[in-house]
């Protein structure tokens, strides 16, 4: 444990670690013991990704069932200045914004009928409502919140409706971009709050844009592989972090401690490195921030994946790369020890590891589940239904495939039964429910569809 946290002094400034609320979100008691866990660490910076959690006053129908009351909100804020630890609030000013435009209320503001994503960029009222609920975050964060994110990343439809393709014509894509986010920009200017986007959107603009954005905001730049710039077709380069610091931009590194396409448990070491990568990157740079995120859902409309509870081992890491620079010989075994017998233990503690493990092996079952080739010797079993005069009621054999499904499946049902008695209280039951039914219900679902074809 003593390895970990060796330094004296931080090797990155503003330590940050995202909590991405609208998927398996902590129950109200446990996200009030997240700030001392997060204070242990050495953290000192949060960025919170409220949406459908949080207690929506303006727009109230926009909480979910388990939506957090605004005492609730306060107490987490209030440990966390308490604990020297900043909040930075996100409220999505472009794109993944299913949580508002998947209401017929709002749908008006889609830039295409057929997607909830995005917001129209076009049109005046999509800065409209993203101010008010910018309005309606302040009003619990106050004078909390000296920065604020307002997203920014992945319009998949960006620029496709009439009008949008209209001004990127005369104004080209940044100016498009620009013309919609100035009004928010200013919004939050004017309260003397410093903004922050993602920078997916931006790596292609002409530095003229870049310097314009770089006077009012700072930027997150993401990329969650190992080595960040090693996904193909140049998505990030070097080259796109130079032309930031020629523009004069603050910018932040931001890796991940978890991501969806990672499946229920990531691995460690692909999150290792990646969160190494960038800050030896943002060192590099002369940086000094890096926020490390930790994803739930890919979007609104995809279903939860990972939850902080298995993964607080990750966590740990994330947090003493960011201190350290780097990590001792044996670190999975040392942050895994540092929960459960060391300075997280009266918090999370030995039940970290049950849950970690349940959820392994309904992950492991689920792959196993999938590939079981009985399912393909029930479908065939089963076509002989469509002619019932050649059923053969003697004839069991054709079936017999039934039971070693049913004994997998009821094994299924053990397993998910097992991962919402582990993390109960921790996370509220209705979302432990529906993660575990994502991944049993539907195959429960499926082979009762055969067996009832299989007569």
């Amino acid at each position: 444990m003593s390895k970990l946290f060796s330094r004296k002094t931080p090797a990155i400034e503003t330590r940050c670690i995202h909590l991405d609320l609208k998927g398996l979100p902590p129950s109200a008691e446990r996200l009030l013991d997240i700030p001392e866990i997060l204070s242990r660490l050495r953290v000192n910076c949060v960025l919170v990704e409220w949406e459908d959690v949080y207690p929506w006053s303006r727009h109230p129908q926009l909480r979910c069932e388990t939506a957090y009351d605004e005492a609730t909100v306060g107490e987490f804020l209030n440990r966390l200045a308490e604990r020297g630890i900043e909040v930075i609030p996100l409220v999505q000013c472009l794109g993944h914004f299913e949580t508002v435009l998947l209401r017929p209320e709002f749908a008006h503001l889609r830039e295409l009928d057929r997607s909830a994503g995005e917001l129209c960029p076009s049109n005046p009222e999509s800065a409209r409502i993203v101010i008010e609920l910018i309005d309606d975050v302040l009003r619990t964060h106050g004078s909390r919140a000296r920065r604020f994110h307002i997203g920014g990343d992945e319009p998949w439809t960006f620029g496709s409706c009439p009008r949008c393709k209209e001004l990127i014509e005369q104004e080209g894509k940044d100016g498009l971009y620009l013309r919609h986010i100035d009004p928010i920009l200013k919004h939050l200017e004017d309260r003397g709050i410093r903004p922050l986007l993602w920078d997916d959107k931006m790596r292609d603009w002409p530095i003229e844009s870049l310097r314009r954005l770089a006077e009012r905001a700072e930027l997150m730049v993401w990329s969650y592989t190992e080595d960040i710039f090693g996904r193909k077709g140049g998505w990030l380069t070097s080259q796109h972090l130079d032309r930031y610091d020629q523009a004069g931009f603050d910018w932040w590194g931001a890796p991940a401690f978890k991501l969806t396409s990672a499946g229920e448990l990531p691995e460690a070491k692909p999150r290792i490195e990646n969160t190494l990568a960038w800050t030896k990157t943002v060192t590099a740079h002369g940086r000094r921030s890096v926020a490390v995120t930790g994803w739930s859902r890919g979007d609104v409309c995809r279903t939860a994946m990972c939850g902080l509870e298995p993964v607080w081992d990750l966590v740990v890491l994330a947090a003493a790369i960011m201190w350290d620079g780097k990590l001792p010989r044996g670190h999975v075994e040392a942050a895994r020890e540092f929960v459960t017998q060391g300075p997280l233990r009266d918090l999370v503690g030995p039940r970290f590891t049950e849950c970690r493990e349940a959820v392994r092996e309904l992950c492991e079952w689920n792959q196993a589940i999938a590939a079981d080739p009985n399912w393909a010797i029930m479908e065939v079993a089963a076509w002989v239904s469509f002619e019932p005069q050649r059923m053969n009621p003697n004839n069991n054999d054709r079936f017999w495939k039934m039971g070693e499904l049913r004994r997998h499946i009821e094994r299924g049902i053990a397993l998910g039964q097992r991962v919402i008695e582990t993390q109960r209280g921790l996370v509220d039951d209705h979302w432990l429910r529906i993660f575990v039914d994502a991944r049993v219900q539907h195959r429960i679902n499926r082979f009762n569809a055969l067996c009832r074809g299989a007569r």
